[in-house]
């Protein structure tokens, strides 16, 4: 199981919304950034830099975004935290939510609440203490410390080592991925599936899911009982000629009604875009391939700079703000991302299936008197090619590619005429 990216932005997004406290907070940034050791904070502290160290005391809540963190001191508060690498050996009083590649949570590690976090890998090492509930999502997890309530998790791998005051809930896959070494930073190996040593102590339940048996050394303690749910493997099995064309039937006849619709509303635009493909084939790949990008980069954009500035809004004290802002730049992110979606898998598609269809019928321009019957001709051509295994992937991300760039020569250059006479009926 692979936790991708999209975790860990959902994860940061909710710490922010649940992160904007008082006003007065402490704001420091850099490059490096750190609490000396007889440094005391009263306030909430908030930390933008590519290192921090804290090995102070801050007594409010340390919301931090940085590359690396080592937290060695106290926090009386909160932790919210996203990061590559974080490193505690501190006390956390209240609850810590983190989003990062790789967590460790050293000998000296306290942390008196809940433990909320999302990355590659989780390393809770034998001396320390976690004292309310665990929840981790991740690739991968160990837990040789003391956790007194409840741990929820989700990993590919998983090994239990240590002490368990409750019950543990655990959704283990299986996993070979390794990324040690990747990252520059040191990652623990985690034996394959769910691992529970001998020196594993489980004051509750031990229910799990996974694809085979979890390996139980026969000297572990748990209190309670084993439940184990088998999860069926997901290695996909080869589609059947039925399969396969009642998946094809369901591509024609979903391009072409939303076809229908696309050439009977706007003929003149579909006119316009098509010979965009037909004269321009090349200028209309590369556009296509500049837009993607471009949407993809302002998607990123918009959020990183919603954050931002709902940063700022708490820094010069408009907090009835902040949720109203993050809630507007969310949305339209979202509404922004859905709709490209919306187009690149449907209308981009229509569009090329009309050039194809006019292109036999017509010949190289546009005549819309025919609209319907080159609509039907051409979705034909397209999900005939796209069904084609292994190489219709290729044909349709080209398909796709074509019909978003002659779309943009349309919005951002002059299109050329359509031919006097063809382009109505």
């Amino acid at each position: 199981m692979r936790i991708n990216s999209l975790l860990s932005t959902a994860v940061v997004l909710l710490l922010l919304l649940t992160s904007f406290g008082p006003s007065n907070a402490e704001v420091r940034q850099g490059d490096e950034v750190s609490i000396a050791k007889d440094e005391v904070i009263d306030d909430d502290v908030y930390v933008f830099a590519q290192k921090v160290t804290v090995d102070g005391t801050i007594k409010g809540d340390l919301i931090v975004f940085a590359q690396q963190i080592n937290i060695n001191g106290s926090v009386d508060g909160d932790l919210i935290a996203a990061a590559q690498q974080v490193l505690i050996n501190g006390k956390v009083s209240d609850d810590a939510r983190i989003a990062c590649q790789v967590l460790t949570l050293q000998d000296g590690t306290d942390i008196s609440d809940d433990l909320i976090a999302a990355g590659y890998s989780l390393e809770c090492t034998k001396g320390s203490r976690i004292g309310g509930e665990v929840k981790f999502a991740g690739y991968q997890s160990i837990f040789a410390g003391r956790v007194e309530k409840k741990v929820k998790l989700a990993s590919a791998n998983c090994q239990l080592s240590g002490s368990f005051g409750d019950d543990i809930e655990a959704v283990v896959e299986g996993g070979d991925y390794s990324a040690a070494g990747l990252w520059g930073v040191e990652i623990p190996t985690v034996p394959k599936g769910l691992t529970v040593t001998e020196s594993t102590d489980i004051a509750g339940n031990l229910k799990y899911q996974s694809t085979r048996e979890a390996d139980i050394n026969p000297e572990s303690k748990i209190a309670g009982k084993v439940e184990h749910s088998k999860i069926e493997s997901d290695v996909a099995q080869p589609p059947t000629i039925t399969n396969r064309a009642i998946d094809f039937a369901k591509q024609f006849f979903a391009l072409f009604l939303i076809g229908l619709l696309v050439v009977y509303i706007c003929p003149k635009w579909t006119g316009q875009v098509v010979n965009n493909v037909g004269r321009r084939p090349l200028a209309s790949l590369g556009w296509g391939v500049l837009t993607l990008v471009a949407v993809i980069a302002g998607a990123i954009l918009l959020l990183v700079a919603t954050i931002a500035v709902a940063v700022l809004l708490g820094i010069v004290s408009l907090d009835n703000l902040i949720l109203t802002w993050l809630g507007l730049g969310v949305l339209t992110t979202a509404v922004v991302v859905v709709g490209f979606s919306i187009f690149s898998t449907w209308i981009a598609k229509i569009i090329v299936s009309v050039w194809a269809g006019n292109r036999i019928i017509n010949g190289p321009d546009w005549v819309s008197r025919r609209r319907f019957l080159t609509l039907a001709l051409g979705v034909l051509i397209i999900a005939a090619l796209t069904w084609i295994p292994f190489v219709g992937g290729i044909i349709g991300l080209v398909v796709m590619l074509l019909g978003i760039g002659s779309t943009a020569i349309w919005m951002f250059t002059k299109s050329e005429p359509l031919v006097p006479g063809k382009q109505e009926a």
